[in-house]
């Protein structure tokens, strides 16, 4: 259906207490600079993670850093 969002059930690793559950995904396309998401692609592989995770994490703890509102 044209217009319409895909979202995925993607798993969240990492929770506190080692509990995983899923939360719904959306995609989105963002233009970055290539070495910025080079940068990006060989941190999470070092860090066993997927390039999604990474880039949720770090915009998450940078919006809290800004004072924006917590994700429900």
């Amino acid at each position: 259906m044209a217009g319409r969002a895909n979202v995925v059930k993607a798993p969240i690793r990492g929770e506190p207490g080692g509990v995983s559950r899923e939360e719904p995904k959306q995609q989105f396309n963002v233009y970055l600079p290539p070495a910025l998401i080079r940068r990006a692609k060989h941190a999470a592989v070092d860090h066993g993670t997927s390039l999604s995770r990474l880039v949720e994490l770090a915009l998450d703890a940078h919006l809290e850093r800004l004072g924006a509102q917590p994700r429900q």
